[in-house]
């Protein structure tokens, strides 16, 4: 399974490419090795990395923080098959993305005519350009845009040129690759006894790769996450809306909304209010005109059960379509992000298309009685 086999699947099961957005992260995901001499990819862990000084969770590190390991010590190795980097320190193994791998990604997006890239999370780049190195701000976020759009990052000081970290200079792996010592013993495999396993559809079904659907015509897009408790971190990991470059970005998505009694609501004291996140991000606009920004409901913590409840009665669904609608317009959002994180079984995927198919509904009924621009409507889907 890989993103390109997933992105593949939903264009074959009747997702058009041009509303296809391809995730792409500004973390990376850490381990502890359980041995120091094993660290290529599949090597065995004890559980998740060290937490980084700024994010503060265990397994997971901000780039900034990636970078920080990198100047001081840590081993960048490049995975030449899956064309993305990993580093280790001591007994620390952290896979990320690198501009290097970025740039590899963003030619597929273009050659595959998908919409554009979705980046998790505008705060967690090198977003003062002071840490990796290079002096350029944003520099993984940046480099989407330059594949994307051609425009070219911004730098700490007119006099440094944009360029690329050439992290296998700077961070040079020495490390010994050790190989596992004892391999298991070769199986045979009898192919007439495992065709006979395979299970074989009543009907040919179309190619994973037919061209069955119209080129991406539209401008591409780069959407953008921000947490509204990342102003929370210490030291220079504090971000704010302040902090944000209208221009880098065509989407930014607020992170998160919540829900209480299956209505919308900031999930943040600071969120609501004249001088709260939700005011100073939509102020953005002001600098760019062209910049949507809208509010995402849901996440990994806040779970499945809130649209389970929601769901299972219709019209207490129907209450929440509306009063979000009322929300958005208050709030001066451009859109509603479903963060259904994740519907499973049969039950939740029907009310998940459901909830999706009331939205668009009555998103598209308010637009033609106010006479307003159509607000948008995104949903966070798995891979």
């Amino acid at each position: 399974m890989s993103v390109d086999f997933a992105a593949k699947m939903w264009t074959r099961l009747g997702t058009p490419k041009e509303k296809l957005v391809i995730g792409m992260p500004t973390y990376g995901r850490s381990f502890t090795l359980s041995d120091r001499s094993k660290y290529v990819v599949n090597s065995p862990t004890s559980g998740g990395g060290t937490a980084g000084e700024f994010t503060r969770e265990a397994g997971f590190l901000a780039y900034y923080e990636i970078c920080d390991m990198l100047l001081s010590g840590a081993n960048y190795i490049w995975d030449n098959e899956m064309k993305v980097p990993y580093l280790v320190q001591d007994d620390q193994w952290v896979g990320f993305d690198d501009e290097r791998s970025i740039r590899n990604k963003m030619d597929w997006v273009k050659d595959q005519g998908y919409a554009g890239a979705m980046v998790w999370s505008i705060d967690m780049d090198d977003f003062n350009g002071t840490v990796c190195g290079s002096g350029v701000k944003y520099p993984l976020v940046g480099a989407m845009r330059e594949e994307l759009f051609g425009v070219q990052r911004q730098t700490v000081s007119r006099d440094i040129e944009p360029a690329d970290i050439d992290w296998e200079s700077v961070a040079q792996n020495k490390l010994v690759s050790r190989p596992p010592t004892t391999l298991p013993p070769p199986e045979r495999i009898d192919i007439k006894e495992l065709l006979k396993q395979v299970s074989r559809p009543s009907k040919p079904l179309p190619a994973l790769l037919e061209a069955s659907l119209p080129e991406n015509v539209r401008e591409p897009v780069i959407f953008c996450y921000f947490t509204n408790w990342s102003y929370k971190r210490p030291g220079m990991g504090k971000f704010t809306p302040e902090d944000i470059d209208p221009d880098l970005c065509t989407h930014v998505v607020f992170a998160f909304a919540s829900m209480k009694n299956n209505r919308l609501e900031a999930s943040d004291l600071n969120d609501s209010g004249d001088l709260g996140s939700f005011s100073r991000i939509v102020s953005l606009k002001e600098r760019n005109p062209k910049l949507k920004v809208l509010l995402a409901v849901g996440g990994w913590a806040f779970g499945s059960e809130p649209f389970q409840k929601l769901t299972e009665n219709i019209f207490r669904m129907n209450g929440f379509v509306y009063d979000s609608i009322e929300f958005l317009r208050k709030h001066k959002f451009d859109g509603l992000d479903i963060d259904w994180e994740y519907p499973r079984g049969p039950d939740d995927k029907a009310s998940f298309v459901s909830l999706v198919k009331e939205l668009r509904l009555a998103i598209e009924g308010e637009a033609k009685s106010s006479k307003d621009a159509k607000l948008l409507l995104t949903a966070a889907v798995p891979a």
